[in-house]
């Protein structure tokens, strides 16, 4: 009960237009799928779906960089319609996000190639989807794959 009380004041305090982008963006990095279904349920949802942060990076790169599978479902499933495909400023898709996360991003991969995703898309270093499984394409976290010996 009392984490719905946070949430509800949570989304009271912070729902102003100009705060929805930033509190979406937030919700998905840390994995606060509720408070994300309040804000894409408001009149605004469909425009949140694809807000973007200073890195271009869009919710649904976020979500899949961090691994929040159900993050990314609601997303997907909302009437906004993500683009799966979007590139931040790095070129990088969320199927890449994903893919540099090893074991905790395979749902997320499966998800994301199952909606659409472009598993052939490269990011401004040229490097795609399967470098980055490798842990070739440098996206500021420690995957297991990456940090691998050999």
């Amino acid at each position: 009960m009392l984490i719905r009380g946070i949430y509800f004041f949570v989304f009271s305090l912070l729902c102003c237009c100009c705060w929805l982008p930033f509190t979406v963006l937030a919700c998905c990095r840390y994995g606060h799928e509720q408070v994300m279904k309040n804000l894409l349920g408001s009149k605004y949802g469909s425009e949140l779906v694809n807000s973007r942060e200073s890195l271009g990076a869009t919710p649904l790169h976020l979500s899949a960089a961090a691994g929040h599978l159900d993050c990314c479902l609601t997303l997907i499933n909302s009437n906004g319609q993500p683009s799966v495909d979007a590139k931040n400023v790095f070129g990088q898709t969320p199927l890449m996000l994903a893919a540099s996360k090893g074991g905790r991003g395979t749902a997320v991969l499966d998800m994301l190639i199952t909606a659409g995703a472009n598993p052939k898309m490269q990011d401004a270093d040229g490097k795609g989807f399967v470098r980055a499984i490798l842990g070739e394409v440098n996206v500021g976290t420690s995957s297991p794959i990456a940090t691998a010996p050999g």
